[in-house]
């Protein structure tokens, strides 16, 4: 869905079935500010277990539920060939842990916490159709 120049947004729903099925919807806006500078305002909500984001690059299989995770992320370009980024991401995640009370009774609780992750990158064109991406460690060749 686009706006105009300055405004595009982004949604996404998407089903995943292991043991249980889980939905999950992520939603992404993006603005340009300036003419070179541009600001992402996203959000995952849903139950992450098996779940791979952005075509695989992200895969997210750890023990811990996340229960959803939102981010802004401000772009600039310094020029055709070097941008640099600045990253925030908020994550809540749950999870069970358990102890023993006495020698023959285990009990299980839930522990609610969160994450925060600040990522600065570099991303540096070295072609025309060849891009390597400091922060992301991901390599796009078109």
């Amino acid at each position: 869905m686009v706006l105009n120049t300055t405004l595009t947004g982004l949604n996404e729903i998407s089903k995943i079935n292991s043991q249980k099925t889980n939905f999950i919807f992520k939603e992404s806006l993006v603005f340009k500010l300036l003419s070179k500078t541009w600001l992402t305002l996203d959000g995952t909500f849903g139950d992450h277990s098996m779940y791979n984001e952005n075509n695989g690059l992200l895969v997210y299989n750890t023990t811990d539920k996340i229960i959803y995770k939102c981010g802004i992320n401000i772009l600039y370009s310094l020029s055709r060939k070097i941008e640099l980024s600045l990253m925030y991401q908020f994550v809540s995640k749950e999870n069970d842990y358990f102890y023993y009370k006495d020698w023959a009774s285990i009990i299980i609780n839930k522990t609610y916490y969160q994450n925060n992750l600040i990522i600065i990158g570099i991303k540096w064109k070295l072609k025309k159709n060849f891009i390597f991406n400091f922060s992301q460690t991901d390599i796009d060749i078109s």
